[in-house]
């Protein structure tokens, strides 16, 4: 062996011995080692290799001794008091205590929030209070009762917490308008349960139903050429459309050419009146009972003492032909005939100015109302017809050499003449609808091909033009800007080029006595086609022009057989149907 100087007490223990030197060994009559002392003193008892002056592996007992002598300074003493039974010990020379179960004197106490203490020294009171919305503290009982078993710890991926009727939260899955990953994120599908296109919006887009897709889509918006343009929606194209806008001169008085009267004062009554065709004239209110009266064209108004005098009066007529007198102003006559009545006015010349007449229908019967001689009603018109299915009429003034017609209450049904009888008694022009203001007429139907003063037989449409025929007009913009609501200037224009085919046929048509007939702009063409069924005449299987320009090489068109506006290449032969208004 390679152990030395060792000392064994008990049976022999070589073996354990055999590499070790310098220990004290106490071994059982078996050869078990009991007790070691190592070579640097420490004491083993049930183990062979001490790591302190004293390990003891398993329990030990004390018994109950004396009290021996307090511990020297820089020492302590451990030992069993029988009489207490319990562990004393002293330490640093100080008196014995209690090892276990003894008792002590509190000295100082603290605490972190939410505990609060009041006295911290040998009697400290530690407290926490009710917790609020911004301080930490204890839940109260009704706290707990309203939190308590409110939320599970499962939750399935994708949902979220709802509270029901019930007022209990309930996990539920977001469905139909927007659905959530299970990471929180929404994604909108969906408004009003109606599918939102995929395509990602850019700039300046916005969110417009597709019809015939069943879905919103990001749409673009035109792009207007600068900040004096301003943007409109026409909801019967579908479209919008940029629009100039211009104001200058709006400092000061604003003149006439700026859409002023450029007059900076007024009196009470006074009234305005064109003095020449670029200026306005102010005419001063006139003594209590006299009237406006028209001096004819190209004069001035002026104040007039009222003609003819007396109350009106009320005639009841039922013959069917009536010669108005003209013994007195103001009458009023309702017709009650039982056919068709004709009433015949007196010569203009022989009348005074302002001197008035009032002819109604009290019957579904119509009225023919007849100038005298040469004397005609506004726009050249010889007849006026009284006629519908409800009750009109009509109060007629002379104003200088011509008849006004002024208080009219006509009920005029569209696809009828409604009083536009030229001279001959055989070509009438028919009512189209009301729009804009405006009341529109048509021809009607199957006009002889490209005749400037054509018969109209009734039947359907077979004049065909293009817009325009050969450049400039048929590439180049003549439009700056397009007008797509009232054509009648717009027509004119048209008119001045040399190929402009069908607003040049509009514009030199003379029909039912009438020389100011036009080609419709794009929305009155509209309303021809609303009325298309009842007007008559029009080629439902095609298309018809309108006044409006597209771009450089197309022009607006309406197509009759679908209900639609589009555009088509200027050089193309379409319908042309001509209107006239007031």
């Amino acid at each position: 062996t390679t152990g030395s100087n060792n000392v064994v007490i008990g049976s022999n223990t070589g073996s354990t011995i055999a590499t070790s030197s310098n220990n004290i060994l106490i071994a059982d009559g078996a050869g078990t080692e009991r007790i070691r002392v190592d070579s640097t003193g420490k004491v083993g008892i049930g183990t062979t290799t001490p790591s302190s002056a004293m390990d003891i592996n398993g329990a030990f007992t004390l018994r109950g001794m004396a009290a021996p002598a307090v511990s020297s300074a820089g020492q302590g003493v451990i030992y069993f008091d029988t009489s207490a039974n319990t562990f004393k010990a002293s330490q640093n020379g100080s008196a014995y205590t209690n090892l276990v179960g003894g008792s002590g004197t509190v000295t100082n106490v603290t605490a972190s929030a939410p505990l609060s203490v009041a006295t911290g020294t040998t009697t400290p009171a530690i407290s926490i209070a009710k917790a609020t919305t911004s301080t930490d503290g204890y839940l109260s009982s009704t706290d707990w009762n309203t939190f308590n078993s409110k939320q599970g710890t499962a939750l399935s991926a994708g949902n979220i917490l709802v509270g029901n009727a019930g007022g209990v939260a309930t996990a539920v899955t977001p469905s139909s308008d927007v659905s959530m990953t299970n990471a929180g994120a929404f994604t909108v599908a969906k408004l009003q349960n109606r599918t939102v296109a995929s395509t990602a919006p850019t700039l300046g887009t916005y969110l417009k139903w597709n019809n015939t897709l069943s879905q919103w889509e990001p749409t673009a918006l035109p792009s207007c050429a600068g900040a004096s343009q301003s943007m409109h929606y026409t909801s019967v194209t579908d479209a919008w459309t940029c629009d100039t806008l211009s104001v200058s001169g709006a400092t000061g008085i604003l003149p006439v050419a700026n859409g002023g009267t450029g007059q900076s004062t007024y009196a009470v009554g006074d009234l305005l009146y064109a003095s020449t065709t670029s200026a306005l004239t102010r005419l001063p209110a006139s003594t209590s009972g006299t009237v406006l009266t028209s001096n004819g064209a190209g004069a001035a108004p002026s104040w007039q003492a009222a003609g003819g005098g007396g109350a009106v009066t009320n005639t009841d007529v039922t013959a069917a032909t009536y010669n108005v007198t003209n013994t007195t102003s103001g009458i009023y006559y309702t017709y009650n005939g039982t056919t068709a009545g004709v009433f015949n006015l007196p010569a203009l010349s022989g009348l005074v100015n302002g001197w008035q007449v009032t002819i109604a229908r009290q019957v579904a019967q119509m009225v023919t109302i007849t100038p005298s001689g040469a004397d005609a009603f506004p726009g050249g018109d010889t007849t006026l017809e009284l006629q519908g299915l409800n009750y009109s009429s009509v109060t007629l003034t002379k104003l200088g050499s011509k008849w006004v017609l002024t208080n009219k209450t006509e009920d005029c049904i569209v696809g009828h003449s409604c009083w536009t009888t030229d001279a001959t008694g055989g070509m009438k022009s028919l009512f189209a609808g009301s729009y804009n203001g405006h009341q529109y007429f048509t021809t009607p139907g199957g006009c002889a091909t490209n005749v400037e003063t054509p018969t109209c037989a009734g039947g359907t449409d077979s004049l065909t033009l293009a817009w325009a025929t050969a450049a400039p007009e048929s590439n180049t913009s003549i439009q700056a800007p397009p007008n797509a609501v009232d054509g009648q200037a717009q027509s004119a224009a048209l008119a001045t080029y040399a190929t402009t085919n069908a607003a040049k046929y509009c514009e030199n048509l003379v029909y039912a006595g009438y020389s100011d007939w036009y080609l419709p702009a794009r929305l009155e063409l509209n309303l021809l086609y609303q009325n298309s069924p009842v007007i008559g005449g029009f080629s439902h299987t095609s298309s018809y022009w309108s006044s409006t320009e597209y771009s450089t090489t197309g022009a607006w068109f309406f197509n009759f057989n679908l209900g639609y506006v589009n555009n088509f290449t200027k050089t193309a032969a379409v319908y042309v149907r001509c209107v006239r208004r007031f």
